[in-house]
C-alpha cells in the first residue's frame, strides 16, 4: 500500500498544481530522505513521499527532524467505465 502512495503522489507532483488544488498535509519525524523521497513516520505507518527539484524545503532536512509536508491532490486521468446492468 506505501508503495501506491508513493507512485500516486510521485504522479501527482509530476502534475501542475493551480490555485484551487487542496493540500493534504501530513506531519512526523522524518526516517529517511533521498534525493527523491522522504519517509516519515506516521503513527505506525511509514509514509515514502515523492519529491523533486521543484520540491521547496525550509530548514535543515534530516533524519529525525519533525516535518509537516503539504501534498498537492490532482487528477491526472480519470476513466469513466459503464455501470453493469
Amino acid at each position: 500500500m506505501l508503495r501506491s502512495i508513493f507512485v500516486l503522489v510521485g504522479l501527482l507532483m509530476a502534475l501542475s498544481v493551480n490555485a484551487a488544488t487542496r493540500a493534504v498535509v501530513i506531519s512526523g519525524p522524518v526516517t529517511e530522505v533521498r534525493d527523491d523521497v522522504i519517509v516519515i513516520q506516521k503513527g505506525k505507518q511509514q509514509w515514502e513521499i515523492a519529491r523533486g527539484a521543484a520540491t521547496k524545503v525550509r530548514g535543515e532536512l534530516r533524519k529525525g527532524a519533525l516535518v509537516t509536508i503539504e501534498v498537492y491532490l490532482s487528477a491526472g486521468t480519470i476513466d469513466v467505465r459503464e455501470e453493469k446492468k
